[in-house]
């Protein structure tokens, strides 16, 4: 064991998903296209869910996300959507049509 702390990118790390707390339909369909996206808005008191109906509204200040990396995929977002606006899709062409 050691006290060492190192800073790791979150870009660096395997299967990190991002979630947003948001009741907005409109923000919530255009956040869940991309891959690994997903939003919360209910919660539960405990651990034990019978049913939906025990679900509550889950208030977005109580939503604790790393406001750190949250900024730095948004930048990386809005990176994106510039490149496609100026750029277009990129077209590519399957090189394998046959069997092996």
């Amino acid at each position: 064991m050691t006290h060492e702390v190192q800073t790791v990118h979150a870009n660096d790390l395997e299967g990190i998903c991002y979630v947003i707390c948001s009741s907005d339909s409109e923000s919530i369909d255009e956040w869940v296209k991309r891959d690994d996206h997903y939003f919360v808005n209910q919660a539960a008191s405990g651990p034990d869910v019978q049913s939906l109906d025990e679900l509550h509204e889950w208030p977005k200040e109580q939503f604790q996300d790393c406001r750190i990396c949250r900024q730095d995929h948004d930048d990386t977002i809005r990176y994106q959507s510039e490149l496609l606006q100026r750029h277009g899709q990129l077209r590519g062409m399957e090189l394998f049509s046959g069997k092996l």
